[in-house]
């Protein structure tokens, strides 16, 4: 079981690996279980490791990891997905309960100090998953509008759909 733990537990910020993630979305796609994906990257990440080293970056990577864990509703899963991009597999959520929850989630990684790294900011693409869909699909629209977001000035969230309805 320890062996079980440590292959999907990322090692730097203790959340679980894309193996998990991935092990986690085929389960609820299995199930019938709808689900909200949100993929969030960093901005200008390569930025900190440059101007303030490797373990500097290291640093913020694990705060980004506490402060999305405190964030995170009941039942869901927190992967970094890889590099200085993570995924967060959440219960169905509704826009209403969706932007408020990304919004206060953008707001404390602005606003916390890593180190000598006074705060980050990320693109976050949102989508919901219907029922039975390929999670390779989910997560294909979530990148598409992590891109969105990247392309219009960053630091911001796009839901590319709830039930697969552009919305913005």
């Amino acid at each position: 079981m320890l062996f079980r733990s440590a292959a999907l537990t990322d090692p730097l910020t203790g959340l679980a690996n894309r193996r998990a993630a991935e092990e986690r979305l085929t389960a609820l796609t299995q199930g019938g279980q709808t689900y909200t994906l949100v993929l969030f990257d960093l901005d200008h990440f390569k930025r900190v490791n440059d101007m303030h080293g490797h373990a500097m970056g290291d640093l913020v990577l694990r705060g980004v990891a506490e402060i999305t864990r405190q964030h995170l509703p009941e039942g869901s899963l927190a992967a970094r997905w890889g590099g200085e991009e993570f995924l967060l597999i959440l219960p169905e959520q509704r826009d209403k309960h969706l932007r408020p929850l990304l919004d206060r989630l953008r707001a404390d990684l602005r606003h916390h100090r890593y180190g000598t790294v006074n705060g980050v900011t990320a693109c976050f693409g949102v989508a919901t998953a219907s029922p039975a869909e390929d999670p390779v699909e989910v997560v294909q629209r979530a990148d598409l509008a992590m891109y969105h977001v990247k392309e219009q000035g960053r630091n911001d969230v796009h839901l590319a759909d709830l039930r697969r309805t552009q919305v913005s």
